[in-house]
């Protein structure tokens, strides 16, 4: 179904979105998801990041009051609403233990393991190694200088060396 320009409703993954941008969480282009604001009407308060709001018979755009089941995180939302992925989820993870401090499940190997003290190259050293055109000495420049002829020479004194018309 198709919803008009600018009439303040839109559909995103299935789900009504109406334009409140005074709303504290509505997100940057001001939308709220409609079914939290009929929760939130019907509560006289505003939701909290956490809460969740679950469609009972599983049509997630029938926004009723009586379809509307608020809880309070969403693991007790996973837990009594979808109590077959949570059983399904306890057998599959069991003995793996979450943390939000760590980016690693128990058992994972990080990518950087065995790569202690190397490190990437420093974005001020990516660039090439060349001899000087006056004094043949290596020194690090960088392929836009070479280009416009500037990282011929290691330093400012060579350059002016070579325009002077000086021998090594």
């Amino acid at each position: 179904m198709r919803v008009k320009r600018n009439t303040g409703k839109i559909k995103r993954n299935g789900y009504w979105y109406i334009l409140r941008k005074n709303h504290p969480n509505s997100g940057k282009q001001g939308y709220i998801a409609e079914h939290r604001l009929v929760i939130e009407r019907h509560l006289g308060r505003f939701l909290g990041q956490n809460e969740v709001v679950h469609h009972k018979n599983g049509i997630i755009t029938d926004n009723r009051l009586k379809n509307l089941e608020l809880f309070s995180s969403p693991g007790q939302h996973t837990k009594s609403a979808h109590s077959d992925l949570f059983e399904e989820h306890s057998k599959k993870f069991k003995g793996c233990h979450f943390s939000k401090r760590t980016e690693f499940k128990k058992g994972t190997t990080p990518w950087n393991k065995g790569r202690k003290g190397i490190m990437p190259t420093p974005w001020n050293k990516v660039g090439l190694t060349t001899n000087c055109l006056f004094c043949n000495k290596i020194f690090h420049t960088f392929p836009c200088k070479i280009k416009n002829g500037r990282g011929k020479f290691c330093s400012k004194k060579c350059f002016d060396d070579i325009r002077r018309g000086k021998k090594v």
